[in-house]
């Protein structure tokens, strides 16, 4: 996957209700990177997320939720 860079396409899949997408935006320059997951809203999916990270020993600095369309 490192290798042939396809990490950093833009996602080829649109967001469907049961699938979540994620991308990741590497910032270089910055020293940080970006993760982007676009899946159905549920109950604690931030926590989740960030608490998925920590455990694979990525340190998250900042967690925000995006909404859009309805419940």
């Amino acid at each position: 996957m490192f290798a042939d860079r396809d990490y950093e396409r833009k996602p080829i899949l649109q967001p469907s209700g049961d699938s979540p997408v994620v991308t990741v935006q590497n910032w270089v320059e910055r020293n940080y990177s970006v993760v982007n997951v676009q899946f159905k809203d549920r109950t604690k999916l931030l926590f989740d997320v960030v608490c998925t990270l920590t455990d694979m020993e990525y340190i998250v600095f900042h967690a925000t939720v995006k909404t859009s369309g309805e419940l």
